[in-house]
């Protein structure tokens, strides 16, 4: 009993591995880059279009564009991966699609953030959203749904007989924070903070050597880039130094008794890019999986089964425990495992 209790240690640390590996090979994946920067360009065309809708010169516009630009570097957290800091001109090559995974990721969920949600609902929306976003090419239907949804839940929250006031939605947390989704219910139950995101110990203890020996690559900015641990260090946090696990949530208790690797709870981060693919009109949803993987894993913010298992509501096959069943890649193309017991499970 004993020596199966430590087989299985041993093949959780052993997929734990195998999991950056992978991480950091559909990170440089053409199917994955490709639907992360269809993303950002998205955002990209709105923010160029918007800009014409409040501007009457070409000068006016230029100034509006760069605004907007701005807004997208502006962090809730400067130490969140895929961070560039606030340079206008990289800041637009981002959004056109010149960066690496994390870059693109970060600067869409800042757009959805700081500039589409403001647009939607609040005190600040425009009343042309939905025509601007229709000319950008976004899914009009999928938007008034979130909104609808939005109204809703937090008509709900009041104890209010009917749908809230667009305009006295919160944009961020009526909104974009998609409370009303049982997945993200779910996360905030299953984990307890344990440093704030400003707390030193936040930091990743992972070294730019370590990083790399397992097949990531940092870009020129990153590599710029510097931790408050060290220039050794990679610089941003690493969610498994702020959140830890309630042990007594189901899920929890469930992936520990199948040995599956678990770092911050099931991915509420993967439900919101792929919600927002959804609105950009990008998919289909298993290449916005492949994103989340890209992005999530190899910073080690969620294991595989958290990722996998928050996809599963956007109709995306999972069988646990399987690193091979991937689509649409195909298994003979994936990262051969470390050890090949670490898919034995049982």
């Amino acid at each position: 009993m004993l020596e199966t209790h430590r087989d299985s240690e041993s093949a959780t640390l052993t997929n734990k591995q195998y999991e950056i590996q992978l991480g950091h090979f559909i990170a440089q994946h053409p199917l994955a880059l490709a639907c992360a920067k269809s993303m950002a360009q998205q955002a990209w065309d709105y923010i160029q279009i918007r800009s014409q809708y409040f501007t009457t010169s070409h000068k006016q516009q230029a100034i509006e564009v760069e605004r907007l630009i701005l807004a997208c570097g502006q962090p809730l957290e400067e130490s969140f991966a895929g961070r560039i800091g606030l340079s206008a001109d990289r800041l637009s090559q981002v959004l056109q699609g010149n960066g690496n995974i994390r870059e693109m990721v970060t600067h869409v969920w800042r757009f959805m953030n700081n500039i589409f949600s403001q647009d939607c609902v609040g005190s600040n929306r425009i009343k042309d959203v939905l025509a601007i976003a229709k000319q950008a090419n976004f899914n009009v239907t999928e938007i008034q749904r979130m909104i609808w949804q939005a109204q809703c839940f937090h008509a709900a929250s009041a104890q209010c007989d009917r749908a809230s006031s667009i305009h006295k939605l919160d944009p961020k947390d009526d909104f974009i924070k998609l409370p009303w989704n049982t997945v993200r219910q779910e996360q905030n139950k299953m984990r307890i903070m344990k440093a704030s995101f400003d707390d030193l110990q936040a930091w990743s203890r992972l070294t730019r050597t370590e990083f790399e020996a397992a097949g990531g690559l940092l870009s020129e900015t990153e590599q710029q880039l510097c931790s408050k641990l060290g220039a050794t260090y990679v610089p941003w946090l690493d969610g498994c130094n702020v959140w830890t696990l309630d042990e007594a949530h189901p899920f929890v208790q469930h992936a520990r008794k199948a040995h599956l690797p678990l770092m911050t709870g099931i991915s509420g981060f993967t439900v919101q890019i792929m919600q927002f693919a959804k609105l950009l009109n990008v998919g289909p949803d298993t290449h916005v999986r492949l994103v989340c993987l890209g992005y999530l894993l190899p910073i080690r913010s969620h294991s595989f089964h958290e990722i996998m298992s928050a996809a599963i509501s956007f109709g995306c096959d999972y069988e646990e425990g399987n690193y091979q069943n991937l689509a649409p890649l195909v298994a003979s193309e994936l990262p051969e495992q470390i050890h090949r017991r670490s898919c034995e499970w049982m």
